[in-house]
């Protein structure tokens, strides 16, 4: 009796092992279910109404005002987003748009931008790529531009901000001349 009492035991336990083995085997392993997580773009951080500091060698190089935003493995996504950004002696520039994609020092506007620097210059453009490294705004489509100095409308507006230098397609400008 007591033989027929321990091989039921070590049955039920050899079958628990057996079960926990198909188990085992049956399901994913943890690697292959979080490499199908990467595969599709989640969101790491998602956030409303915000204010974001960007700070590089002990200055604030950025400053984001936000509606919403969502952080991806590869790019943020910004809704109703001011960038304020100093340009030292320059001054401070401000772009605003409806939504902006930032990947690495690259800001994506294509709902628009609004471009406004303090010393007055401002241009909205129907879309557009701010290269914050070269410091360089590449427009597509239709752009209206204003200074103290006058207006203009054209296509495909390039601004250089080192430069101070535009380059655009179909420009049509109106230019006030000061009698002193």
């Amino acid at each position: 009796m007591n033989t027929l009492k321990n091989n039921t035991i070590n049955l039920f336990f050899m079958g628990i092992f057996i079960i926990t083995l198909i188990a085992l085997f049956s399901f994913q392993f943890r690697n292959e279910v979080l490499s199908d997580l990467e595969e599709h773009n989640i969101a790491k951080i998602d956030i409303s109404d915000f204010v974001m500091y960007q700070i590089s060698q002990d200055v604030t190089d950025v400053i984001i005002h936000g509606a919403h935003a969502t952080q991806y493995k590869d790019k943020d996504v910004f809704l109703d987003v001011s960038l304020s950004r100093s340009l030292g002696k320059q001054g401070i520039e401000v772009a605003s748009g409806s939504v902006v994609n930032h990947t690495k020092k690259k800001y994506s506007f294509p709902s628009g931008v609004h471009y406004e620097r303090s010393d007055g210059l401002k241009f909205f453009s129907e879309n557009g790529v701010l290269d914050t490294i070269k410091e360089v705004f590449n427009g597509e489509g239709k752009f209206r531009l204003e200074t103290k100095e006058g207006s203009i409308i054209g296509e495909n507006l390039i601004y250089h901000n080192r430069d101070q230098d535009f380059y655009a397609r179909n420009i049509k400008g109106r230019y006030l001349i000061s009698e002193d």
